[in-house]
């Protein structure tokens, strides 16, 4: 999962008073809200403190939580989200053991925040204030190998504080999300998330779950699938350009008329597709089909799987 972390150091100085408070939980709501638009997964991680932190003076955040000035729906969202606590929760037994190992401080303060966002590679959230209005922190690591601790070494870590620096991060955010796939059940539940821009016949579900996450088919086809997610993110209808990816072939008007069941396929709403073009999916004789739906300004995931007949080489 690529959920943000919250930036415990960014809480300090609290603000000066109650305005400038709703003003600093108002901007804060905002990111998360954005959060997915641009992404990231809906969730933040949180230190067990996190409710108790001071705002401005003699005001916490479960002070503003209850707060009827605060409008309900900024409150019920941040209670939605704010599940993962302490920060390393729900996390493999491997990253909560070299937690114990692993130190990061800004300047000469530690932080559970920073080494939690460090060890899980997602970006850290925090409140807009310097110096934590910047795009990037930089920081120290000094990690403990074989009983030795091995000399500090600087790490530059992702931030958050204002919506723009999503777009700073945007390539960082692509890549993390293609390496946070595991296993193909967890691609197919978060499907919606991760491809927005993509629609996937029932079909596909099946053989997505026979592959292994480690088969080299699984990861070529999850890349695929992010290139024409990205694609379609653009695509206006009246045209497909097959010349935007390293190799696109169409199924030609023979194939298609003399195995017409092959390339056809029933969607998620009920209808028929015929699946005019396919991706190669390497090494061996994998295909990804697909077609282009107009009405939704989507691509349809059709077949995933083994290369379907033509009249080249008919079944294979």
């Amino acid at each position: 999962m690529l959920e943000p972390v919250f930036n415990d150091l960014s809480a300090e100085p609290p603000a000066l008073d109650l305005p400038a408070a709703f003003d600093r939980m108002s901007r804060f709501v905002e990111l998360l809200r954005a959060a997915p638009d641009h992404g990231l997964d809906p969730g933040l991680r949180i230190p067990q403190n996190f409710h108790g932190l001071a705002l401005c003076p003699d005001y916490r955040i479960w002070n503003w939580l209850n707060d009827t000035r605060v409008p309900r729906e900024q409150t019920l969202f941040l209670l939605t989200l704010t599940t993962k606590s302490p920060y390393l929760d729900q996390t493999p037994d491997d990253v909560q053991e070299r937690a114990f190992l692993v130190e990061l401080c800004f300047g000469e303060v530690e932080s559970d925040g920073l080494r939690a966002a460090y060890l899980l590679e997602v970006p850290l959230l925090s409140f807009l204030q310097s110096p934590w209005d910047a795009a990037l922190i930089d920081c120290e690591c000094q990690e403990l190998i074989d009983d030795t601790l091995a000399p500090a070494l600087p790490v530059r870590l992702p931030n958050l504080a204002e919506v723009v620096h999503f777009d700073f991060h945007a390539d960082w955010i692509r890549w993390r999300r293609r390496r946070s796939i595991v296993p193909p059940h967890d691609l197919w539940k978060r499907r919606n998330r991760l491809f927005p821009n993509l629609n996937f016949c029932p079909s596909v579900k099946g053989q997505l779950m026979v592959l292994r996450p480690t088969e080299p088919r699984f990861q070529q086809a999850v890349n695929k699938l992010f290139d024409l997610d990205e694609y379609f993110a653009e695509w206006f209808p009246g045209g497909f350009d097959p010349g935007a990816f390293p190799k696109c072939n169409p199924a030609s008007p023979e194939t298609l008329a003399r195995y017409p069941m092959d390339y056809r396929f029933s969607t998620e709403d009920g209808r028929h597709v015929v699946a005019s073009w396919h991706l190669y999916l390497t090494p061996g004789k994998g295909r990804l089909y697909f077609e282009t739906d107009g009405r939704s300004r989507r691509g349809i995931i059709c077949h995933i799987g083994d290369k379907l007949p033509d009249t080249t080489y008919g079944r294979t």
